[in-house]
């Protein structure tokens, strides 16, 4: 929930950022719900608007593309952080600290699934490795 979220702020950010004659970005984006992209893709579709941003602007506006570039930095950091706690959380491991690998995290399942890798905490002991 909280991805989507900041996907969702980072992607309006990034439009904000573009000029309004890019609509088909806009049906693409319809066409394939941000939900069902895998992570990795979503970020290389993501650089590739960047660089045509990059070519297809005037060198006008500078000061507020500059301010929302600014932004867009503080929401992209924003949404690694949140990653961050997601990957830890669905591993097994709230709070850190362990030395525990954690199995990675599951990779999140193609529309659905949260994929919950990683083993759990024994009652008291140290924590168990995750089985391989």
């Amino acid at each position: 929930m909280l991805l989507a979220e900041a996907g969702t702020r980072i992607e309006d950010a990034r439009e904000a950022t573009q000029q309004p004659q890019h609509l088909g970005r806009e049906q693409q984006r319809q066409q394939q719900p941000r939900a069902q992209q895998p992570q990795k893709q979503q970020q290389q579709q993501q650089q590739q608007q960047q660089q045509q941003q990059q070519q297809q602007q005037p060198p006008c506006h500078r000061e507020e593309r500059r301010r929302l570039k600014e932004r867009l930095a503080v929401v992209e950091k924003e949404l690694q952080a949140e990653r961050l706690a997601v990957r830890a959380l669905s591993s097994g491991r709230a709070g850190g600290g362990s030395s525990c690998s954690g199995g990675g995290g599951g990779g999140g399942g193609g529309g659905g699934g949260s994929g919950r890798g990683g083993g759990a905490r024994s009652a008291g002991g140290p924590d168990k490795p995750a089985p391989q």
